[in-house]
């Protein structure tokens, strides 16, 4: 019956589907679509979506399709949630640049400098970025993030890494990319990759355990 259905409507939009109710008993056409939430007989809240269309055999007649768009509902609310946390990181992303842009300003005194030394870092974040792209947006693999920076210079032989597998947040990603850049244009201008043979070590440990306070303790050693 009608008071059964309504009863099993979330109360949120029973007061609307009782209205739809009201104006077919009226023999007024209602809106031809209405989506709704549902529960059903076990508790299960799904998503409900109705399609009216009044009979052409009887004016006092609607023809009605319900269909169930739980899977619908839930992909549009992770596809918002992703652009909220896309917006989240764009925004960051920009304070981010932006300190950058400050800082390179300050280490060079020509235009040229700047310029060189600014494209190489916007690169470094590029490929973090891609990084992130490729694992979900969520977390990088710790080596693969170090090697993703060495690679660029051509000195990836010349690095050794270890440490047991580890994943860095999206918000750490960049900052530990930046940090691997800088180290390398340091060790190549003045430290071991200037050098014929000079190799880095790079060696991580997790110190105590994470969810009750640990630290994480990376060391570059040339």
């Amino acid at each position: 019956s009608s008071d059964q259905f309504l009863e099993m409507v979330h109360p949120e939009d029973r007061s609307r589907m009782r209205e739809a109710r009201d104006l077919m008993n009226q023999n007024l056409a209602p809106r031809a679509k209405d989506e709704y939430r549902l529960y059903k007989p076990d508790g299960t809240m799904i998503w409900m979506e109705n399609h009216r269309i009044r009979g052409t055999l009887r004016d006092y007649l609607f023809i009605g399709i319900s269909q169930d768009v739980t899977a619908r509902k839930q992909a549009e609310e992770r596809i918002r949630m992703l652009l909220h946390e896309l917006a989240h990181r764009v925004k960051n992303q920009f304070s981010v640049v932006i300190k950058i842009a400050s800082e390179t300003r300050q280490q060079t005194a020509t235009a040229e400098e700047f310029d060189r030394l600014f494209q190489s870092r916007m690169q470094s974040m590029a490929r973090s970025h891609d990084l992130l792209v490729k694992g979900g947006g969520n977390a990088v693999d710790l080596r693969s993030l170090l090697f993703s920076q060495i690679e660029s210079f051509g000195i990836a032989d010349r690095v050794e890494s270890i440490g047991r597998a580890a994943t860095v947040s999206a918000n750490a990603t960049q900052y530990l990319a930046m940090a691997f850049h800088e180290l390398a244009t340091n060790a190549i201008k003045h430290g071991a990759f200037a050098a014929d043979g000079g190799k880095v070590l790079v060696t991580w440990r997790l110190l105590g355990l994470a969810d009750s306070g640990g630290s994480f303790e990376l060391v570059w050693e040339e």
